[in-house]
């Protein structure tokens, strides 16, 4: 992924997570987000992104994006949990990345040699089985197994919320409200900024929808908690004199597919609004 950023001819590149690239079972329209903002701009834009990517792969992406001299934009979309993890990956992938590009936050380093994923092998605390309401959840991989596969098989069309509801607001707990927010992320984010700055380039950071109509009907209190790390998110970046688009209560909940994952997929109307957004954004800050 990294060589084709730093190969691609596409005046546009997006990184982030597998938002970009799902199509639903359901949808008549098949492209997928990154072909809408394609569509949109008239431009090339080239997807540096895989499923389940993380928040410090994405960041790297972009970090070798920015020195392809051909790439004029770059996206970044993330979810909340995003900003949440910082040890995914081995030590030896981050120096890697810290050679192809020392700008990144010397801080990061540190945090990373101390990572509980260095010391213990685990790929992310986020992924690691969790109790909520007294219930016991496993591991993220038997998780997918279980619950994601029984709700997955028993989705019809058009989609609705899911079946397990105590599952499901279990999970959107877990995922966007569970860990804090790491102050590394937000230094990473605020050195691309500048970086892109430094090469004349337009950076994009996009805080990806979240479905707060289901978490107002699953839990209300759990809906005003992650509205306000959201709204702390977007103040913090606007301070760090980020470019943000805040879709985070972009769309409502029909707009979103495979709500039981809490993972910001999108059916096709959900990636039209998105994909207009952002190609706007683009517009109105790079004069395009």
């Amino acid at each position: 992924m990294a060589a084709r950023a730093l190969r691609t001819q596409a005046p546009i590149a997006i990184a982030g997570n597998s938002s970009i690239a799902h199509v639903s079972k359901c949808d008549s329209d098949g492209r997928t987000l990154l072909e809408m903002i394609q569509d949109q701009t008239a431009e090339k834009t080239e997807g540096l992104n895989y499923n389940g990517q993380s928040f410090d792969d994405s960041i790297q992406f972009t970090s070798a994006a920015l020195q392809n001299q051909k790439i004029k934009s770059v996206i970044v979309l993330f979810s909340l949990a995003g900003l949440q993890q910082w040890d995914q990956g081995s030590l030896q992938r981050y120096l890697f990345f810290k050679l192809l590009n020392p700008s990144l936050q010397e801080a990061t380093l540190r945090s990373r040699v101390f990572s509980p994923a260095i010391l213990n092998g685990e790929a992310s605390e986020g992924f690691l089985s969790f109790r909520y309401k007294g219930v016991e959840y496993p591991e993220y991989k038997q998780m997918l197994a279980t619950y994601f596969e029984r709700e997955s098989e028993d989705m019809p069309c058009p989609e609705r919320d899911g079946k397990d509801l105590r599952f499901i607001e279990a999970y959107y707990d877990h995922n966007y409200l569970r860990y804090p927010l790491r102050a590394e992320n937000f230094d990473l984010l605020a050195s691309m900024a500048e970086e892109a700055s430094r090469r004349g380039k337009q950076f994009l950071l996009v805080i990806a929808p979240i479905d707060f109509d289901l978490m107002n009907q699953l839990n209300p209190e759990m809906a005003a908690s992650v509205r306000a790390k959201e709204g702390l998110v977007f103040q913090v970046l606007k301070r760090r004199k980020v470019n943000v688009l805040d879709l985070g209560d972009a769309l409502r909940n029909e707009d979103f597919a495979d709500r039981y994952c809490a993972c910001g997929h999108m059916v096709e109307s959900g990636r039209r609004k998105a994909a207009q957004a952002i190609a706007d954004a683009l517009t109105s800050a790079g004069g395009r």
